[in-house]
């Protein structure tokens, strides 16, 4: 399997879950914000549309270039939140730290994280009851 049929996988399947939970409310539109937008994420819509969902349609993706400036970043990731975008998909761990300073309610899909997401404080987790580890 080629790198970007990978990514296109996994971002698809990453991406819809939160979807199922929000399908059972009617008339309301997914909306999927990408930061930097490049060809990389030409893949990544493929798999959507793979998976039945098509910007327009039944899904609305917005976009922003930040051209891996962490201030633009982290602007990108502002308008998204004020927006109430129902996820935000990044690609690398810049553009991660940069989304995750901005949000903790928005779902974060991370692509291309090249850092430990855990001990990089991408994302949190805290200890249950019964001492296992949960995010």
């Amino acid at each position: 399997m080629k790198r970007r049929e990978f990514i296109s996988l996994i971002s698809g399947a990453a991406i819809t879950a939160p979807f199922g939970a929000r399908a059972q409310q009617p008339n309301k539109t997914p909306h999927i914000g990408i930061i930097d937008d490049s060809p990389l994420w030409d893949q990544f819509r493929l798999g959507l549309r793979d998976l039945g969902y098509v910007d327009g349609r039944n899904i609305v993706i917005d976009s922003r270039s930040a051209q891996s400036d962490f201030d633009q970043l982290r602007q990108a990731a502002r308008e998204f939140a004020s927006m109430k975008e129902n996820v935000i998909v990044v690609y690398g761990s810049t553009a991660t730290r940069a989304a995750r300073q901005v949000t903790s309610t928005i779902p974060i899909v991370m692509i291309g994280v090249h850092t430990y997401p855990l001990s990089s404080g991408a994302i949190a987790c805290k200890a249950s009851t019964n001492k296992e580890l949960v995010p």
